[in-house]
């Protein structure tokens, strides 16, 4: 990997998507999350500290996979690509994406309906 997906790109994002402002919408959504959570694009888990205390493991896909914060959640990190997800259909309860569109490569692709998520789920 290069010097600016490795030190910039991360760099900038943490100072953008850090901010307080930020971090409060973040929470307000990430509340209503439940069950089987699926998050597309975790970065470095800026989102791990925000979910409800009850959410003890989540499962992840990051097509960059970086070291995540530490956290009291167990995470299923799985490195592949948001637009062909491997899951079987109604897996997850909740599927979370922020700040991620940017990492998909083939944005025709991506879908807020996964077959993997439940019918009466959260995105």
């Amino acid at each position: 990997m290069g010097w600016y997906q490795d030190i910039a790109f991360p760099t900038l994002m943490r100072w953008n998507i850090g901010k307080n402002s930020i971090l409060k919408k973040r929470t307000a959504l990430l509340k209503h999350a439940y069950g089987n959570i699926l998050e597309i694009g975790i970065g470095e888990g800026t989102n791990l500290p925000l979910y409800p205390t009850n959410i003890t493991h989540i499962a992840t896909v990051e097509a960059y996979p970086r070291k995540l914060k530490d956290s009291a959640i167990e995470v299923a990190l799985f490195s592949e690509s948001a637009a062909a997800l491997h899951f079987d259909d109604n897996t997850f309860d909740t599927v979370v994406s922020t700040f991620s569109l940017c990492s998909v490569d083939d944005l025709e692709q991506y879908s807020p309906e996964y077959p993997c998520q439940r019918q009466v789920s959260e995105f």
